[in-house]
C-alpha cells in the first residue's frame, strides 16, 4: 500500500447522481471496515479547495480514493483500495492486485465504469427482471453520460427466453472480450 504511512482513513469520492454509485456506497457502508471509509460526493462545493489539484482528475469517469498526505488512487487501484479497507474483502483485494488476477479486476472495473450511467438508469427503473434481461444483451454506449433505456420486452417474449438461452448469450457476450 503506502510504505511508511499508516492508513487510518480513506476518502472515497463518489458521484452523488449515479444510482449504481449510491448503491455501491450503501453496500460499502454496511461492511465491517478495517480502515474507515468516508464518502464525499464529487458534486460537493469547494472540493478543489479541500483537495488542491483534484480538478485535473476526471472524477466523473473513474472512482477516486484519497489517503494520507492527499495521496490518491483512481480506477482499478481505487476499487482495490476500497475493498482492501473492508474486513471481509481485504484478502480478495490483495489477490486481485496480483499480476495473475489484476487483468480480470481491471476488465470488470472498466465494464462497470463505462456502463455506469446505463446501469444506474436500469437500477432506478426498479425492474430487476428487466435489468437481468438487459445485462445479457450488449449495453448501449454511455461514454457521453447519457443513455437510453432499452424498451421493455413483451412479457411473452421474455418468457420464451430460457435460462439456458440466457446463459448461452451471456457466455457469447463475454467470450469475445480478451483481456
Amino acid at each position: 500500500m503506502m510504505a511508511g504511512l499508516p492508513i487510518d482513513q480513506l476518502t472515497v469520492l463518489t458521484d452523488g447522481e449515479c444510482q449504481l454509485c449510491l448503491r455501491a456506497r450503501r453496500w460499502l457502508e454496511g461492511q465491517e471496515q478495517f480502515v474507515p471509509l468516508r464518502f464525499v460526493p464529487i458534486q460537493t462545493t469547494g472540493l478543489p479547495v479541500r483537495y488542491p489539484g483534484i480538478e485535473a482528475l476526471d472524477l466523473k469517469k473513474e472512482l477516486t480514493v484519497i489517503g494520507p498526505e492527499r495521496f490518491y488512487w483512481q480506477g482499478v487501484d481505487a476499487w482495490l483500495m476500497t475493498l482492501w479497507a473492508l474486513e471481509d474483502w481485504r484478502e480478495r483485494a490483495i489477490e486481485l492486485s496480483q499480476p495473475l488476477w489484476r487483468p480480470l479486476a481491471r476488465r470488470l472495473i472498466i465494464e462497470l465504469s463505462q456502463n455506469r450511467f446505463w446501469l444506474s438508469a436500469m437500477i432506478a427503473s426498479g425492474n430487476e427482471e428487466r435489468l437481468r434481461d438487459a445485462l445479457i444483451d450488449e449495453p448501449p454506449d454511455c461514454t457521453d453520460g447519457s443513455c437510453e433505456l432499452p424498451p421493455p420486452l413483451p412479457k411473452q417474449q421474455r418468457n420464451e427466453t430460457s435460462d439456458e438461452e440466457r446463459k448461452r448469450r451471456m457466455e457469447a457476450r463475454w467470450s469475445d472480450r480478451a483481456v
